[in-house]
């Protein structure tokens, strides 16, 4: 029982994280394309790592 209340916890947070990242893309957008401009490793590395968080 407490198993499934955790996992239940976990995959609302998910939900919620996938949910603010939905409405923050257009701006994480935006801010990577300016940042692209001035800065491309900068932006490499902020893709590397979401791209980690999306594969846990």
């Amino acid at each position: 029982m407490p198993h499934n209340c955790i996992r239940l916890k976990t995959t609302r947070a998910r939900g919620h994280m996938l949910r603010r990242l939905c409405t923050a893309r257009e701006t994480k957008l935006q801010l990577a394309a300016s940042l692209a401009c001035r800065h491309p490793k900068a932006i490499e590395v902020k893709i590397t790592s979401l791209g980690c968080l999306k594969i846990r």
